[in-house]
């Protein structure tokens, strides 16, 4: 009688685990994705918000592309969960590639590195658009956020780099601490 009970509670037991996994799995966002929530948190009103987890190479990597509103600009976020210093060492080097091109734009890398991580952060303003970009590696998780702003637009190019900086910021430090990043 007793082992038979122990059998029923232990199916029991399995059959929750295994129920409480698949709930969890598909109605939480991974942490790696900027979600709808998250976005109207920070006060980022947007449209055509898209988030794609895809696995190169067995490594699951999340992207977000969404169009922030008041004013247009493009929201590309990116977490690479096996990354290397290679990979953030080629990025950087794109970065620091394009400053030899004065006529794609000015461009320039800011270094900020974090204890215990690596980041560097990217002011772009060329004839086209205003780019304000984001790159940190911690361990083996590279966190790309990048704000583009099209021209035409109203104000002057620095001031629209400023506004694509201050939107770029928001989402990267609440990704930060999504992905326990920061206390």
């Amino acid at each position: 009688m007793l082992f038979r009970f122990a059998v029923a509670v232990t199916v029991l037991e399995v059959a929750l685990t295994a129920v409480a996994s698949i709930l969890v799995t598909y109605t939480d966002p991974p942490p790696g994705f900027a979600t709808e929530q998250d976005l109207a948190s920070l006060g980022l009103p947007h449209r055509d918000l898209k988030n794609t987890r895809w696995i190169p190479l067995k490594a699951p990597s999340y992207e977000t592309r969404a169009t922030l509103t008041s004013p247009d600009a493009a929201l590309y976020v990116s977490l690479q969960t096996d990354a290397t210093e290679t990979d953030f060492e080629f990025r950087r080097l794109r970065e620091d590639g394009n400053r030899g091109h004065p006529e794609r734009g000015e461009t320039v890398v800011i270094n900020e590195p974090m204890p215990g991580e690596k980041g560097y952060a990217v002011r772009h303003g060329g004839p086209k658009s205003s780019r304000f970009e984001l790159v940190r590696l911690r361990g083996n998780d590279l966190l790309v956020v990048r704000v583009v702003r099209e021209k035409p637009y109203d104000l002057v190019p620095a001031a629209e780099l400023g506004r694509c900086e201050r939107r770029a910021r928001l989402v990267q430090e609440h990704l930060m601490v999504k992905l326990r990043w920061r206390d």
